[in-house]
């Protein structure tokens, strides 16, 4: 997790306490129902709700993308415990005169169910804003670029927001900016540089990574607020910040959320070549490091016996997987693995940015193994002198 802490209380320094600064609370990818929604509601209302209830002073609460994680049926937990969430912050708004802003996120994920909720926008006591466009927001004089995750945009139409717009203070979305995800890749979304922020005169808070991040110093993802999965074992919270429109100084303090612990282990044999012993290994394992939900790996081929029993002890024990060495799976693993390294190499190829020399020159430079075989230079040369 590489935002970096700071003491909370600068959120309300004297300094910047005035009408030219803005105090706002920023989480995402909630996903109901990941995981019993139940679970999520009250983890969230624990060490989310609870606490910005309490803060002396609060001007915006955004939810930044993927409230949902599929489509559910209205009548669902999952519907009850994201609108009762909702409920609670709406009413949160109310008591601090604050705005609430809900951004809509992936697709495949929120699912046009923010819909639900567009009823609050008629009420006259609160302000609730559901965005669903990019769009500038006022907030308390503050100007406020919102991007929900969108399909299909003309690249003129985010040229003109982006670049031929005015100044903005700070910017909330849903979305991948470069450098943040594998190979870039954003499918059907936008890929976002920091370049298209040049007229941002603050931070750009942004759903859709989850993990708690950094990147270009102005960039922050505020992560996923619970873990429910394994390979997912970084911090998990929210942010707070303080921002101030003359000054241009912004403070953010990253509140943790605790919640489950995954853990994976891999396991090269048996120990003491015993399955009973492996056995009481993983579960004491589980209690002294306060794991819940634990992955074995094993990474050699166990008999058939040792297996059978390993296997069937922790059969309807849903907080332990077992993944158990197949030469298949190895192969498989590898020639995945493979793939993954040879579209790293080669992605350039697919980058529209590029010019097709200078695609043509990365190609020759790859082949001789030298990055200076040929330049864009020499390239043109030669192409001149034929």
């Amino acid at each position: 997790m590489m935002i970096n802490n700071i003491n909370p209380n600068l959120l309300y320094d004297n300094y910047i306490f005035n009408n030219t600064t803005i105090i706002s609370a920023h989480i995402s990818d909630l996903h109901f129902p990941v995981m019993d929604p139940y679970k999520q509601y009250s983890i969230l209302e624990d060490q989310f709700i609870k606490k910005i209830e309490v803060m002396p002073r609060l001007d915006l609460i955004c939810i930044n993308g993927d409230l949902y994680d599929h489509k559910v049926m209205t009548a669902s937990d999952a519907t009850l415990y994201a609108s009762m969430f909702i409920a609670r912050l709406v009413e949160i708004a109310k008591m601090k005169n604050a705005t609430l802003i809900i951004l809509q996120g992936t697709i495949s994920h929120d699912a046009n169910q923010l819909k639900i909720y567009y009823h609050y926008m008629q009420r006259t006591d609160v302000d609730v804003r559901i965005v669903t466009n990019i769009r500038f927001e006022m907030v308390k004089g503050i100007r406020i670029l919102c991007i929900p995750e969108l399909y299909g945009i003309d690249e003129d139409y985010y040229q003109k927001i982006l670049f031929h717009s005015d100044f903005y203070d700070f910017c909330i979305m849903h979305g991948t900016i470069k450098g943040a995800v594998y190979g870039d890749n954003v499918g059907q979304g936008r890929l976002f540089t920091i370049e298209d922020f040049l007229n941002c005169k603050g931070p750009i808070i942004s759903g859709h990574i989850h993990k708690a991040d950094t990147f270009y110093d102005h960039f922050y993802y505020c992560g996923s607020p619970y873990r429910w999965r394994f390979d997912d074992d970084c911090f998990k919270g929210f942010i707070l910040m303080s921002y101030n429109s003359m000054s241009r100084k912004y403070f953010l303090d990253y509140e943790e959320i605790i919640s489950d612990n995954y853990k994976t282990i891999t396991l090269s044999e048996l120990v003491n070549n015993n399955p009973i012993d492996t056995i009481n290994y993983i579960r004491d394992l589980k209690q002294n490091q306060g794991i819940d939900y634990i992955r074995v790996k094993f990474d050699n081929l166990l008999s058939p016996a040792n297996r059978m029993v390993i296997n069937n002890t922790f059969r309807n024990d849903d907080t332990v997987t077992l993944e158990f060495f197949s030469p298949e799976r190895e192969i498989a693993r590898q020639a995945e693995e493979k793939i993954k390294e040879d579209n790293e190499k080669f992605s350039f190829l697919l980058d529209p940015r590029l010019t097709d020399e200078q695609k043509f020159v990365m190609w020759v430079n790859h082949l001789k193994n030298d990055e200076k075989y040929l330049t864009i230079e020499e390239l043109e040369s030669i192409l001149r002198e034929g």
